[in-house]
Order: structure tokens, then sequence, then C-alpha cells
């Protein structure tokens, strides 16, 4: 299912976290234009991913994570993300898991 994640604006400052339908998700524009969502949800256990310079970090473990890409840049594993689509000044897509 679609829904609206917000306008295009969002981008003029990313990354950066939004919250869509109750739940916090990392919006960021890719080098190649590509517009992504990530879940915040630490893969280690379950803590909370934010926005720290040129990572994403939890900071319950300093676990973090390659924004281009959302893998882990100490262990095995990757944020969940989805892409998204422009439509009409608007940023929609599903949400990642």
């Amino acid at each position: 299912m679609s829904v609206q994640i917000g306008p295009e604006s969002l981008l003029e400052e990313d990354p950066q976290v939004v919250t869509v339908e109750g739940s916090r998700y990392i919006l960021n524009e890719l080098d190649d234009g590509t517009v992504v969502l990530y879940s915040t949800v630490c893969q280690h256990q379950g803590g909370r991913v934010m926005v720290r310079e040129d990572v994403f970090r939890c900071p319950t473990h300093r676990w973090e994570y390659d924004p281009e890409t959302g893998e882990c840049l100490t262990e095995d594993a990757c944020l969940p993300r989805t892409t998204l689509r422009r439509e009409d000044g608007h940023l929609v897509g599903s949400l990642p898991d």
C-alpha cells in the first residue's frame, strides 16, 4: 500500500528523521537522486537509529550504517529500506518493514 510521505521539500534537509503514520523513518536522497526511506530500528537489538554526521548510528551499542546503502559498517546487517517516487511535488511509496 502506498502512502504519502510528505512534500518533496523535505529533501532540502536530508538525511532526516520523519514520522509517517506514527512511526519514525530516515528519509535520504542518494547520490544518484534516488529517494529512499530507511527503518530506524537497529538490526542488533531494536534500538533507535539516528542521523549522525556522515553515518546513521544506534546509540545503544554504536552500530553504524552507511547512508547510501543502509549496510552496517561493523556487522553483517542492513537497515530495511524502500524506494520512494515523486508524484506532483510529493514523496510517495510503501513503508519499510
